[in-house]
C-alpha cells in the first residue's frame, strides 16, 4: 500500500479528483501522500480502514468539497467516529462492518 501511496504522491499538482477503488488507506498511508497534492483536491473518493484516517485526511485536504469514503472498521458500536466539521459540501460514507452506524 506504501508504494502505491507515494506513486498518487507523484501525480500532478493539477489533479483535482482522486478515486481509488480496490485498495484501503490507512493513517500511514495517507501520512504518506504528498501534502501539495492533497490540498490541491477538491473530489477524494477512498476506502479506510482506521477512522481516525478520516480525520487525517480532511486535515490535510482543504480544498475538498466532495468525500467519499468507504469505511472498514471494527469499533464498538458507540464510539464516534469523528467530531463535526465544515469545509466539505458532500460526504458519504459506506460501512463495510456491520458495527458502523
Amino acid at each position: 500500500m506504501m508504494t502505491i501511496a507515494l506513486s498518487i504522491s507523484r501525480l500532478p499538482f493539477t489533479m483535482r479528483s482522486l478515486k481509488v477503488i480496490g485498495l484501503v488507506f490507512c493513517l500511514a498511508d495517507i501520512s504518506a501522500l504528498n501534502p501539495f497534492l492533497l490540498a490541491q483536491l477538491s473530489i477524494i473518493k477512498v476506502a479506510i480502514c482506521q477512522p481516525n484516517a478520516v480525520l487525517h485526511l480532511l486535515q490535510r485536504c482543504p480544498s475538498l468539497s466532495s468525500l467519499t469514503i468507504r469505511v472498514h472498521a471494527n469499533r464498538p458500536k458507540k464510539q464516534p467516529i469523528w467530531p463535526s466539521f465544515t469545509h466539505t459540501r458532500s460526504l458519504c460514507i459506506v460501512c463495510a462492518h456491520k458495527l458502523c452506524i
